[in-house]
C-alpha cells in the first residue's frame, strides 16, 4: 500500500510546491499557472516513487528490472509487442474523447489548455516526461503493486479495482484544478486507459514492458495536444 499511494500522495505535494512557487513568482493565478507546467513538475513525482520502488523491490531482494519482466524475454521483441499493442489505445481514447466532450464541448480541458510553455519546456514534455512517466506509472501500479494485491487478496476483481481507483484519483493532482467538472471529468478519463491496460497485462502473460512503450505513446500524445490542439 506505500508502493500504491506514494504517487497520489507525491503527486498532491508536488502540485502544492508548484503553487507556493508560482505564488512566490507573483503569479495572478497560482494555481493555474503551476497548472500549465504539470508535465515538468510531474517527473518530481517519478523520481520519488523510483526511490519508494528501490527500497521496496530491495527488501524483496529483487531489482526494479526483476519487477518489470526485462530478463522473461528478448528486450527488443517486448518492445515490439509494445509497438504492436497501440491499437488498442484506439478505444480508451474514444471514450476519453466522448467524456470530454460531454463535459466541455469543443473546449479544450484544463490539462491540455492551461498548458503554455517555453520552448525547452516543451520539449522535455515531448522527449522525456512521456518515457519517464511511462515507466515509472506501469512498473509502480502494474509491476509491483497489483500482482502483490492478487497474492494478498487472491485474483479477484477487488486488486483490479483498487488499482484502477487509485490510479485515477492521483490525476487529480495532475494538475489540480479547484473545479468540480474537471475533477470529476479528469478522474472518469484514466478509468477507461487504466482498465485498458490491467486487461492487456493478464492477456500478455503479465509483460510490463510492452506496456510501459504502449503508455509511452498515449504520454507523447498528451505532450503534443498543448500544440497541436490549441
Amino acid at each position: 500500500m506505500v508502493v500504491l499511494l506514494c504517487r497520489p500522495v507525491f503527486a498532491a505535494t508536488a502540485n502544492a510546491v508548484a503553487v507556493a512557487v508560482a505564488a512566490a513568482l507573483d503569479a495572478d493565478d497560482p494555481v493555474r499557472a503551476a497548472g500549465g507546467w504539470w508535465m515538468v513538475w510531474g517527473s518530481v513525482v517519478d523520481f520519488g516513487c523510483l526511490l519508494v520502488l528501490a527500497w521496496a523491490v530491495g527488501r524483496e531482494g529483487i531489482s526494479l528490472p526483476d519487477l518489470v519482466g526485462v530478463r522473461r524475454g528478448p528486450l527488443v521483441r517486448q518492445i515490439g509487442f509494445g509497438v504492436l499493442l497501440i491499437p488498442a489505445l484506439f478505444p480508451a481514447i474514444a471514450l476519453l474523447q466522448g467524456l470530454t466532450f460531454l463535459f466541455y464541448g469543443g473546449e479544450l480541458p484544463p490539462q491540455i489548455a492551461l498548458v503554455d510553455l517555453p520552448a525547452w519546456a516543451s520539449i522535455y514534455s515531448i522527449l522525456f516526461w512521456p518515457l519517464l512517466w511511462a515507466f515509472t506509472e506501469q512498473t509502480v501500479y502494474i509491476g509491483y503493486a497489483y500482482p502483490r494485491l492478487e497474492v494478498l487478496k487472491g485474483r479477484s476483481l477487488l486488486p483490479a479495482i483498487v488499482v484502477i481507483l487509485i490510479w485515477s484519483l492521483q490525476h487529480l493532482a495532475l494538475p489540480f484544478v479547484p473545479d468540480a467538472t474537471y475533477l470529476v471529468s479528469r478522474f472518469l478519463s484514466v478509468v477507461p486507459v487504466a482498465v485498458t491496460v490491467i486487461v492487456l497485462y493478464r492477456l500478455l502473460d503479465r509483460r510490463v514492458v510492452p506496456l510501459i512503450v504502449f503508455h509511452w505513446v498515449a504520454d507523447v500524445f498528451a505532450a503534443l495536444s498543448p500544440l497541436l490542439l490549441k
